[in-house]
């Protein structure tokens, strides 16, 4: 437990308070409903460790451990220092306030919810162990990342050691989960994967909530009966009791999504670039980010109005955020790596 809660304050708290601060600062520019900023900003907290992870694997692999931990505290701690304290500040005062507001019928019924979530995720969490398929598959791979403290790309991500063959068409940001949670645990000589596991039930309700926030305007009967409607279904009960890493990538698609809404409403390139970072972020989690969030830059693309130039001006930087923030793990896997899905992969 003590190795979860420490997983839990670094990338939950520490991690995604610093990057929900950062976009609030953002907003002088960005212009965007501030809950929904902090909802995002919180969510990709566990995200941004793995991003940290990635690039430190693969730009300085073989880094000892010390070393790789103390790296991702200091960039995370200077994260803080540029959000800057009013950020913070302004951050849990709006929570806070949200909080308050727990009286009106809408916050019962969140509230309510909230309840019901507990009562199915408390007793998953402490008796289901890791026994589905694919997250098993990222489990092991996480852990020959943190083994072997390195990010390559070869034809086939073979390792000889333990024989394991990774057949992953996906980015890495979910098996990196894995290989920070187990670096935590070695830090203090413990052991368990509670962390991991309980981001696929965390992000489903982190799901729920966007669109809890994102019906805001509708009303507080017509959002109850539209989140009732959302969360009843049978796809939302499997991301409540398996363990995967669907839950995740929804939470990204559903932001991506909304910033693509942004953009089209006042495409600058301050919206553009967010819009940018979240397609990565889909992107680097699983390959239909990739494919979506391609799909989505060429839509805003053709929708946008003003001259050709004007409209390019504003989505290539959005294509370098995308590249930044994970979607150049694709461009590596196409040309050093796999193939991804232009070269067919021998499954084992």
């Amino acid at each position: 437990m003590s190795a979860f809660l420490l997983n839990v304050l670094i990338a939950d708290v520490l991690a995604g308070w610093v990057l929900a601060a950062l976009l609030l600062r953002w907003n002088r520019l960005l212009q965007l409903p501030e809950r929904m900023l902090i909802l995002v900003g919180v969510a990709s907290g566990p995200f941004l460790v793995t991003l940290t992870t990635y690039y430190l694997f693969l730009l300085i692999p073989g880094l000892p451990s010390a070393g790789y931990l103390t790296t991702m505290l200091v960039t995370l701690m200077a994260l803080g220092l540029l959000a800057g304290a009013e950020a913070i500040g302004h951050c849990w005062m709006l929570v806070y306030e949200a909080i308050g507001r727990w009286r009106t019928w809408s916050g019962i019924s969140y509230g309510l919810g909230a309840l019901v979530f507990l009562v199915v995720a408390i007793p998953v969490l402490y008796y289901k162990p890791l026994v589905d398929h694919d997250i098993l598959e990222y489990a092991v791979q996480g852990r020959v990342f943190l083994r072997d403290m390195a990010v390559r790309y070869d034809a086939h991500r073979f390792d000889a050691t333990s024989g394991f063959y990774y057949v992953g068409l996906h980015g890495l940001s979910f098996p990196l989960l894995f290989t920070w949670e187990q670096a935590i645990n070695e830090s203090i000589g413990a052991d368990g994967d509670l962390w991991v596991r309980s981001r696929s039930l965390l992000y489903a309700w982190w799901t729920i909530t966007l669109v809890y926030l994102a019906l805001g305007r509708i009303g507080a009967m017509g959002r109850n009966m539209a989140l009732l409607a959302f969360s009843s279904t049978l796809g939302t009960a499997f991301l409540l009791v398996i363990y995967h890493i669907d839950s995740m990538r929804i939470f990204f698609f559903l932001a991506s999504a909304g910033a693509f809404v942004s953009v089209l409403q006042r495409p600058d390139p301050s919206r553009m670039l967010l819009f940018g970072m979240l397609c990565g972020a889909h992107a680097f989690i699983h390959s239909l980010g990739a494919i979506l969030s391609g799909l989505l830059i060429m839509i805003a693309f053709l929708l946008m109005d003003g001259a050709l130039l004007t409209r390019s001006r504003l989505v290539l930087p959005t294509l370098a955020a995308v590249l930044v923030t994970g979607g150049i793990h694709y461009v590596l896997d196409i040309f050093w790596g796999t193939g991804w899905i232009f070269k067919d992969i021998i499954w084992f």
